[in-house]
């Protein structure tokens, strides 16, 4: 005779879930994927140690998926955030990649420092254009990566907006000249890639305080599982915020089960439009400054636009048009199976097999530029 709990659970399987089998299926596949808060203490210790040992920048936090527990294995990355002097930077140096070479320096000095870390880890610099960071692979199968941020008062948002140039052209055409009267073209992607460290603190300031409770944690473990397994694999930060979006949105409630809510963000993802979505309406600034970030003025550059919680940037303006399109048109098929019949085959689909270029487009063309 079953129990009150087992009858509890057979029914909760028929109204929230595609079938118990699917449900089985998801549950063992979280198990596998989930964050196991138990096995931190080795890490937490190393952690502290670390912090004693960067005393340089203004301050460490501890940023992304690891302090919001909603950390997916395999991939165990663990990201601080260093905050870099705001003394280092002049008044101009978010102009002509000023800010990019000095947050490289700053990195690269303390990967030279951590060399003497004696913790018995590897330590080594990931020389990202855009976004270098400090690689620390410790021996409990955590990787430690320090990204550099800044407070947000060290340069002008104003002077960041979409339609503003950051980077001028003689930098580029040595035929041109430093006074020279020509227009001055907006470089959007540059000066979003400021403000997103600028902005590093607010955001997960912003996602803590939404009510992240197991089924949340778990709905977002299957959204970066399905876009990891989908070769569209996109920062986790952005998923987080696609979730911050329809729970304020109102299209999806902390009370939901994980699977209505991974649901919900295929249902957002594969009905993109070409328009601007935004989290928050409490900006940080004033209406000033927020006439240089306009909604019209971020569709100028991109066809799919979700402003962040500061409506600052765009948090699809990281990834291509073409990229947006093709996660739109991966959302919809994935939608189509998982209202199929074969429990089977749409769960091997969504979570296990993997998806790549060569088995998805007809066709694929390199281009090499000099």
């Amino acid at each position: 005779m079953k129990t009150k709990e087992e009858i509890a659970s057979f029914h909760e399987a028929e109204t929230l879930y595609k079938s118990n089998l699917f449900r089985m299926q998801m549950n063992e596949c979280l198990s596998n994927i989930s964050f196991r808060e138990t096995k931190t203490k080795e890490l937490d210790t190393f952690l502290k140690k670390l912090h004693k040992y960067l005393l340089a920048p203004s301050a460490v936090h501890v940023v992304g998926s690891y302090i919001l527990k909603t950390l997916p294995r395999p991939n165990l990355n663990v990201d601080l955030g260093v905050e870099m002097p705001k003394e280092m930077f002049g008044e101009k140096d978010h102009l002509n990649y000023r800010y990019f070479k000095k947050k490289y320096c700053f990195l690269k000095g303390i990967e030279r420092m951590l060399s003497k870390f004696d913790e018995n880890v590897v330590v080594s610099f990931v020389a990202d254009k855009w976004t270098p960071f400090v690689k620390i692979e410790t021996k409990f199968k955590y990787t430690v990566r320090l990204f550099g941020i800044i407070d947000s008062s060290v340069f002008p948002i104003n002077k960041l907006g979409p339609m503003k140039n950051c980077v001028r052209p003689w930098l580029l055409d040595e035929s041109v000249e430093r006074d020279s009267a020509s227009e001055l073209e907006p470089t959007p992607f540059y000066n979003q890639m400021i403000l997103k460290d600028m902005m590093m603190l607010f955001h997960l300031h912003y996602l803590s305080e939404i009510g992240i409770n197991s089924e949340l944690k778990n709905g977002m473990n299957l959204a970066k599982l399905w876009t990891r397994k989908q070769g569209v694999e996109m920062n986790t930060f952005i998923v987080s915020m696609i979730f911050a979006f329809l729970i304020k949105e109102k299209d999806m409630s902390v009370n939901m089960s994980s699977y209505q809510m991974f649901r919900m963000f295929l249902t957002f993802l594969g009905g993109l439009e070409n328009r601007v979505y935004t989290i928050c309406e409490n900006f940080i600034v004033s209406e000033k400054v927020m006439d240089n970030f306009k909604n019209e003025m971020f569709l100028k550059f991109d066809d799919f636009v979700l402003l962040d919680p500061t409506g600052l940037f765009n948090l699809f303006g990281f990834e291509s048009n073409g990229f947006w399109k093709t996660v739109k048109e991966k959302a919809k098929v994935s939608l189509n199976v998982l209202d199929g019949e074969d429990d089977l085959k749409c769960f091997n689909f969504l979570f296990l097999k993997q998806i790549n270029e060569i088995s998805y487009f007809d066709g694929i063309y390199l281009i090499q530029g000099k």
